[in-house]
């Protein structure tokens, strides 16, 4: 199996997000990698490292079912917002991220991915809702968040890497 890293310059989002983070032009291993292309020796938990798809996605082979299940109920869990859970929806990416973090690099990623997405809703809901032209704003925002929590879990389940539009990355 021949791994490939993304190349700089970036036309997709989601090779973007693996550039900043250092993953690209010999820089740190891709999550659960071994530093090395090609290499899949020494992966952890027995993943083979991520391939780039022609689609442009970053797409981790090997994960075991559980990782991928874990990673989709990462995405899911903030709609219960929408059921009437509230506030309690929103620690459901967290406490999974923190039990899966440290047992799975794909978990980990989708994990940091989530919270940074939800931190950065709700900064921008703040901000949106001192101004007019914010309140106007404010459908949009909600018609992305939703769309991107399902089109990540979607990406989930097909076991590749997600990075959420309009989000500040507060954990790396």
């Amino acid at each position: 199996m021949t791994v490939v890293t993304p190349a700089i310059p970036h036309h997709r989002p989601e090779q973007a997000a693996w550039a900043d983070r250092g993953y690209a032009e010999g820089g740190r291993s891709a999550p659960g990698g071994s530093g090395r292309a090609g290499n899949t020796a020494g992966s952890a938990a027995g993943q083979d490292l991520p391939v780039l798809m022609p689609s442009g996605r970053l797409r981790q082979s090997g994960l075991a079912d559980g990782d991928r299940g874990f990673a989709v109920a990462i995405h899911l869990t903030p709609f219960l917002w929408l059921i009437g859970i509230g506030p309690i929806a929103l620690l459901g990416p967290l406490v999974i991220w923190l039990i899966r973090k440290d047992g799975s690099p794909f978990n980990d990623d989708h994990g940091r991915e989530v919270i940074n997405f939800g931190l950065s809703y709700l900064l921008l809901h703040l901000i949106l809702v001192i101004s007019i032209v914010g309140m106007i704003a404010l459908p949009v925002l909600w018609i992305v968040g939703i769309v991107s929590l399902i089109r990540g879990a979607i990406a989930a389940g097909n076991g590749e890497y997600f990075r959420y539009p309009m989000t500040f990355r507060f954990l790396s």
